[in-house]
């Protein structure tokens, strides 16, 4: 009963945030499609045209999985603390970032450079990697922060580890991709298109990982 009252003045039930969180992400798909003239010149030639057309429907791709990705880990908990709305909060302001960044990547993420040689593409590029970086990041330490509480099922806490692990491997992975990006002259906006591989494959694992906890 203590354990309750202490919840209630300190902590907000999941499901209360989920309006919010699922609003602000409608935005965040809303101002990538108002991007999309930003993207498309009419200059192109037909192959640049469908590219930056492929690489919009990408960048949708990738804030739908960022959304359940997250979505998925608030559903695992009945009630957050401070520190942890706090991360969702970081969450959802960087995650309203990304359309404007997709969107300068494409118009300049093509032309070559490195972290020595700063051309406006690496700049743009660079901007991008890192708005991916700190949105990952806080995935991982808001399904960290959830393994630690003791509030949480046994199964629950079977599936946060899987994910804490498939979440840790795809960002070895992204950190790979940046180190090529910032380092390499040939390696430049390849990655908008790697990124959503990437996180594919942590659902999958996830899934699978999932399926077989509900099995048993």
């Amino acid at each position: 009963m203590a354990f309750n009252r202490s919840l209630r003045h300190h902590t907000l039930r999941a499901s209360a945030v989920l309006p919010l969180f699922d609003g602000i992400f409608a935005v965040a798909l809303t101002l990538l499609a108002f991007n999309v003239p930003d993207m498309v010149d009419p200059s192109m030639g037909t192959q640049l045209l469908l590219m930056s057309l492929l690489a919009y429907g990408v960048s949708a791709v990738v804030v739908m999985l960022y959304w359940f990705k997250l979505r998925r880990l608030i559903g695992l908990c009945r009630y957050l603390h401070v520190p942890q709305m706090g991360l969702l909060a970081q969450a959802m302001l960087t995650i309203c970032l990304y359309p404007k960044l997709a969107s300068l990547v494409l118009l300049y993420g093509q032309e070559a450079g490195t972290l020595f040689v700063l051309t406006r593409g690496q700049l743009a590029n660079t901007a991008f990697l890192l708005a991916l970086f700190l949105f990952d990041g806080i995935c991982l330490l808001f399904a960290w922060s959830l393994s630690t509480k003791h509030y949480n099922r046994q199964s629950n806490r079977r599936i946060l580890q899987h994910v804490i692990a498939a979440q840790s491997w795809g960002f070895t992975l992204l950190i790979g991709m940046a180190l090529l990006e910032l380092f390499t002259p040939w390696f430049n906006r390849q990655y908008v298109f790697l990124v959503p591989l990437v996180l594919l494959a942590e659902e999958f694992a996830v899934a699978r990982e999932f399926a077989r906890i509900e099995g048993t």
